[in-house]
Formats: structure tokens, C-alpha cells, sequence
């Protein structure tokens, strides 16, 4: 397991009197730092008790302040992707707490800055604040200037920050929100230690951008290059999502799509599934997606509306697989339901990328159903929609469509 090496962690050599080389003896703030750094990595290769463990224990026993609130932190975000978000709330809670307790004994910038980064995680993940409108972590304000703040702990934080954001606004098809992946990188290289778990969002976030804006398969060997560092490294939950992503893009190109489900899932056994629901569910979402619309493909997406929030940008991409399906049978009524229904909450959380797609399907809908006027007013409106904020394929589908009803 690889340790970061912050400055507190670099252990230089002594000699005792006979002249042989000795360690200095670590002190109470290094045996902390190390279990923290431990506890990460236990987390993101998996083992996520044994990680949720050792973090509230340090949460516990730390007798410094600011060692409690990162643990609490750390903690919240652990619950976060096992999808425990009262628990994750109680940790934010506790740290707050901490924190006006003891704010003459903290790094005030580091500390807020690591519990309003998780709070937004929390609000995020929960489809509370995952729109247009949705502010950006503290931490990333340019006012702040973390990324070129003296304290590496702090730059990493903007990093994993960076990164998360760019994921927010990838969702909701913001192409500017790559210019937080951009600032990010050059955070990245700043760092004196190799951060893995910030390496690999980051370059998790910069190919997702890629493959929003481009025709299948292109962003294949870049999620291959992901997907080949995590799994060197050990960090199963980016490695399980590069691996679905680059499955996606390897069937993209053919259709029919049948019998990618069970492919795709193969690595999630039960204790997978339990140990981390938020990556599962992103992979049976891409599953569902790239599924033949029938099903299989529908069992998928409803099996992902089961995990998420409801509000959320990966509840809405199930939906839509549902509305696929139903227009593929010619379940019209069923489909034009749906789709208006899922129009309307991506409009209320501010969600543009997953409204255009979904009044796309409304005029795919109008034009099944000969209902031509309909999906002419239908596809004007996609349009102006999807090529600001829509994925290669929904603003393809829509320009065709376009085509087919002589609209300019």
C-alpha cells in the first residue's frame, strides 16, 4: 500500500551511537496522519468497513482538533458512496461541531474548507443542489486561491474538490465545467506526493468531458489508461467505472446491444453491491444504457432508480432508458408519460442536459405517432437545448430527426 508522503510523514535518517542508521521515532500527529492515509486506501480498494472503522476510531482518539475533523470528514464522504447519507450527515454534524468548539486550535481555511466541500458532496449526491444554478465548493473560489495555497493537505483538497464539481456539471452538460478539471491538473503536478484517489478523478472527469462531446468509441483508450492505473493501484471503485465506461464504448458501435448487463456486472458480487452502492449503481446505469431497449435493459434502470436518490442526474438517465424501451415496443402513451414527467423534474433541479434529451424523446414520441406539428415544435426545442448542453448521441438523434421533418 503507498502512503502519501506529506511533510509530516517523511521520516529522515538518524544514527545512534554506534553510527547505524535509525529512524526518528514518530510522533502522536504522524501515527494519526498514517491511519488516515491508511483508512483512504482501504476505502477505495474496497474495504470500506474496515476504512469506516479505522476513521471513526481516529475520529475518537485524535487529540488534535483538526486530525478529528478530518477523520469526521473523510468518514462522510465513506458513507456517501455506501450511500448512508443520514450517517453521512451525523458525521458533518460532529464535525461542525468540533469546529466551533476548538476554532482557535484549527487551520480555519483547511478545516471549514474540507467540512463545506463534504456538505456539498452531501447536497449533490442527494439530488438537493445538482443543477445550472448549483454553487461550487468553497474551495474552488478563485477569491480563496487554494490551488496555490502553501499547504498541501489544502491543494489535494482542491483537487478531489475539482474534480467532483467537474462531475456535477458534466452531468447537467455544462462543457465549461471542464475548465475546473484544466485548473485541477495544474494543482496535480504542484503535489510533492502522488495522490491516487485525486489522480484518478481527475482523470476520470477530463475523458467523461470527451465522450459527452464525441462519437462513440473515441474516449475508449483513454478509459482504458484509467482503468489500467486504478486497478495497479488497487482502487477498485475507479477501476470497476473506467471498466464499465470502456465496455460501453467497445459495444457502442453495434447494435444490437443484447447480453451487455450480465457482462458489465460480472465483478459485483453481493458484498460488492452492499460494500459500494454509489459506484454500482453508475455501472448498472451505464449497463442499462448500452443494453438492447427491452427487459433486460428496463429491469437495469429500475434497478438503478432503486439506489439513487430520485432527484438525481443518474435517477433521470434511467428514466430515460425506461422511455427508450417503451417507444421501442410502441408503448407510446407510456413513453410520452415518462417523458414529460422526466422534463419536468430535470427542469425543476435545473438539469438541462437530461430536459433537452428528454424533450428529444417527446418529439421521437410526436413523430411515431404521426402527430408531425407536435414534433416539429418538440425538436426546435431539443435543439436549442442539446447543443448547448446534450451528449453527441441525444443531439445526433434530434438533428436526424430534424432532417427527417425538413426543419432548418
Amino acid at each position: 500500500m503507498t502512503l502519501p508522503a506529506a511533510g509530516a510523514l517523511i521520516l529522515r535518517s538518524h544514527r545512534d551511537a554506534q553510527g547505524k542508521p535509525q529512524s526518528p521515532p514518530a510522533t502522536t500527529s504522524d501515527v494519526f496522519a498514517v491511519r488516515l492515509a491508511q483508512a483512504v486506501e482501504l476505502n477505495e480498494t474496497g474495504q470500506c468497513d474496515l476504512a469506516l472503522a479505522t476513521l471513526t476510531s481516529i475520529a475518537d482518539a485524535a487529540p488534535s482538533a483538526e486530525r478529528r475533523i478530518e477523520a469526521l470528514c473523510l468518514a462522510a464522504e465513506a458513507e456517501l458512496e455506501a450511500a448512508q447519507y443520514a450517517a453521512s450527515s451525523s458525521h458533518l454534524v460532529q464535525a461542525r461541531g468540533i469546529l466551533r468548539q476548538h476554532a482557535d486550535q484549527v487551520d480555519g481555511d483547511v478545516a471549514r474548507e474540507e467540512v463545506d466541500f463534504v456538505e456539498w458532496l452531501l447536497r449533490w449526491r442527494t439530488g438537493v443542489a445538482c443543477g445550472f444554478a448549483s454553487p461550487s465548493p468553497v474551495v474552488l473560489s478563485r477569491s480563496r486561491a487554494a490551488d496555490l495555497s502553501p499547504d498541501e493537505r489544502r491543494r489535494a483538497l482542491f483537487v478531489r474538490a475539482s474534480a467532483a464539481y467537474a462531475m456535477q456539471r458534466w452531468e447537467i452538460g455544462d462543457r465549461l465545467g471542464r475548465d475546473a478539471v484544466l485548473r485541477a491538473l495544474e494543482t496535480l503536478r504542484s503535489l510533492r506526493t502522488i495522490r491516487t484517489r485525486e489522480q484518478l478523478a481527475i482523470m476520470d472527469a477530463d475523458v467523461q468531458f470527451l465522450a459527452l462531446c464525441a462519437p462513440p468509441g473515441v474516449a475508449r483508450d483513454r478509459f482504458r489508461r484509467v482503468e489500467e492505473a486504478a486497478a495497479c493501484r488497487g482502487h477498485l471503485r475507479a477501476k470497476l467505472g473506467a471498466r464499465a465506461e470502456r465496455m460501453a464504448c467497445d459495444v457502442a458501435t453495434r447494435s444490437p446491444r443484447r447480453s451487455f448487463v450480465d457482462r458489465v456486472l460480472q465483478p459485483f458480487g453481493s458484498s460488492e453491491q452492499r460494500m459500494m452502492p454509489h459506484t454500482y449503481a453508475r455501472v448498472v446505469r451505464i449497463a442499462a444504457q448500452h443494453e438492447y431497449p427491452g427487459p433486460r435493459a428496463l429491469a437495469a434502470a429500475r434497478l438503478v432508480e432503486g439506489l439513487v436518490p430520485e432527484g438525481s442526474a443518474q435517477a433521470l438517465m434511467a428514466r430515460c432508458v425506461r422511455v427508450a424501451c417503451a417507444l421501442r415496443s410502441g408503448r407510446l402513451d407510456e413513453a410520452r408519460t415518462l417523458a414529460c414527467a422526466i422534463g419536468n423534474d430535470a427542469k425543476t433541479v435545473g438539469n438541462q442536459r437530461m430536459r433537452g434529451a428528454a424533450i428529444g424523446y417527446l418529439a421521437e414520441i410526436a413523430f411515431a405517432g404521426h402527430r408531425l406539428r407536435e414534433a416539429q415544435e418538440h425538436v426546435r426545442h431539443a435543439l436549442q437545448l442539446l447543443e448547448q448542453h446534450g451528449t453527441y448521441e441525444s443531439l445526433k438523434r434530434a438533428a436526424a430527426l430534424a432532417r427527417t421533418l425538413k426543419i432548418a
